[in-house]
């Protein structure tokens, strides 16, 4: 039988230092206990047996809770002990709450798992495969210039619509560097899927997705490297000559050799066997495998113009001690000269030299560039250096660019240093 009403309960008291007890109904009580300010709290307790074990669970405070809510939970807790494979209250209401938690702390995470982070931890496992340290900075920001929309939001929610906005702008205007931007996305997406960070169909994928909302670039859409033309490559020697900087030696050092700039940088005289005239490299920058690098009779003298040792092994000793000069000085020699031609396109510039002005091998003169064999089979199969031949083709180079400028040629510097 009920024995409580609203009224009554408001007459109900605490005892003197300990919290009482009072009876409802049917296991259903109400605890009166003293508070600090001196007054009292009330909330309600169920009582109840689960095994032969006595238990007891509160349902909340009073008047928070109503006498009818608590009656209404009693009943619903009896329910539960009743049916034929009771229940334990307690326990289904800590799995109730162990799940609210574990949700909230799951959607917690969620939010911490952005397409930013996965574009990092994307990055990071790209760098042994991204053996050019420039090439890697600039997926870098081209990825958080151009991802801005969407690097703080959960990589589970991205969609294609977001990739699409992102893409757009980029693709209106440049559709070579928007196709590689898909490419890259496309792999820090698979990447999440990886961490199982997100599931479903990759929404940057090519391949009956994207195709339908985008024109593939044309070849003719490529960015190449600006190249110097090789005719105006004796005038451009000439002028170096006439510089006695180390930066503008360590220039005419790359356009006599035609190896990327990052290893005329780190070049070191230890590396350099001037009688034999040869350079090992011990670790080239773009293929981390050693190479032997045949030296003209230029690029010999022009090493035994630098001085050697002083305390910095390295050839092209830069402005701080025991450091090689900057990626920049280059650029800042190139840039009065040639306006518009970076250093590396000067390995082009040789590569169209020896297209259309020898009769070597296509073969050789890719090894005298230290570029791959692409053809596996033929790789295994070649295992020679072609020293000697490359040794003859870098002398013609080197001839060629010593030799005494047209006057076409030159006016083709002129007038690029005057743009």
């Amino acid at each position: 039988m009920e024995k409580m009403t609203a009224k009554a309960i408001e007459h109900l008291k605490a005892g003197d230092g300990y919290s009482r007890r009072y009876r409802d109904s049917r296991g259903l009580y109400l605890q009166v206990a003293p508070a600090k300010n001196g007054g009292v709290t009330r909330s309600w307790i169920f009582r109840f047996a689960v095994g032969g074990k006595a238990r007891h669970a509160g349902l909340g405070p009073y008047p928070e809770i109503s006498l009818a809510a608590a009656r209404e939970l009693a009943v619903e807790w009896r329910k539960k002990l009743q049916e034929p494979d009771p229940v334990d209250p307690i326990a289904e209401r800590r799995q109730k709450r162990l799940a609210i938690a574990q949700a909230i702390e799951q959607e917690r995470t969620e939010r911490t798992r952005t397409f930013g982070v996965v574009a990092q931890a994307w990055l990071k496992t790209r760098e042994k495969k991204w053996t050019n340290d420039v090439y890697r900075r600039q997926v870098d920001r081209l990825l958080t210039s151009k991802c801005a929309a969407i690097w703080s939001k959960p990589v589970k929610d991205v969609d294609e619509d977001d990739v699409r906005r992102v893409l757009e702008p980029v693709w209106k205007d440049t559709p070579a560097t928007a196709s590689r931007l898909r490419m890259h996305i496309e792999g820090v997406l698979a990447k999440a899927k990886a961490l199982k960070w997100r599931a479903g169909e990759n929404p940057a994928r090519w391949k009956e997705n994207l195709e339908h909302s985008f024109v593939a670039p044309s070849k003719n859409d490529t960015e190449h490297v600006p190249a110097l033309p090789f005719d105006a490559a004796p005038a451009f020697a000439a002028q170096l000559r006439a510089r006695n900087d180390v930066a503008a030696k360590a220039v005419e050092f790359l356009l006599l050799t035609a190896v990327r700039l990052g290893d005329v940088r780190k070049a070191r005289w230890r590396d350099i066997d001037l009688p034999g005239r040869c350079w090992s490299i011990p670790k080239m920058v773009k293929t981390k495998k050693p190479f032997r690098v045949p030296l003209a009779d230029r690029a010999v003298k022009l090493l035994r113009e630098l001085p050697a040792g002083a305390g910095n092994d390295h050839v092209f000793a830069g402005r701080i001690a025991g450091k090689p000069i900057g990626a920049a000085e280059a650029g800042r020699v190139m840039g009065p000269l040639c306006p518009g031609y970076p250093p590396r396109g000067l390995r082009s510039t040789f590569r169209d030299w020896a297209g259309e002005r020898t009769n070597y091998q296509n073969h050789v003169v890719e090894m005298a560039m230290g570029h791959k064999i692409s053809s596996a089979i033929e790789a295994a199969y070649r295992r020679g250096e072609l020293y000697r031949k490359r040794e003859r083709l870098m002398a013609a180079w080197a001839t060629y660019c010593c030799s005494k400028p047209t006057t076409a040629a030159t006016a083709d510097v002129i007038q690029l240093r005057s743009k």
